[in-house]
């Protein structure tokens, strides 16, 4: 069995992503490996990551009232944001695509809004 992380790292959190098992460490780093042995960096995530859920060929990740998502070529990894638009202060309490929408729960109400709209609004973070 190879040892993970490096360095003595603390994994935070782990999640299947399009066959890949993917690590959130102590140091923000987001890693993947396809085979267990070679692990890629594809950029940072702060604050940890504490809440996912995959949609359409993107891992949606919300904390607080931000979202993160990374995708969607599980070759070429992209890290974006979604703009905060009403969710500023309003805790997310989950993401779920509905029809054509994307609709977030958050502590003070229910919010959504075209889901292609939304994608086509997302801000790339690191590639």
């Amino acid at each position: 069995m190879n040892p993970f992380p490096p360095s003595g790292n603390i994994i935070m959190s782990f999640f299947e992503y399009q066959g890949q098992l993917c690590v959130h460490l102590w140091d923000f780093r987001l890693m993947t490996t396809s085979d267990g042995i070679s692990w890629h960096q594809f950029g940072r995530l702060m604050p940890r990551i504490q809440n996912w859920i995959e949609i359409d060929n993107y891992m949606f990740f919300y904390l607080d009232d931000g979202i993160t998502l990374i995708g969607p070529d599980k070759d070429d990894l992209r890290l974006y944001r979604l703009p905060k638009e009403n969710l500023v202060g309003r805790a997310i309490t989950s993401i779920r695509r509905f029809n054509d929408d994307l609709v977030i729960t958050t502590s003070n109400g229910i919010f959504y809004k075209n889901f292609y709209q939304v994608m086509n609004d997302r801000i790339l973070v690191t590639n």
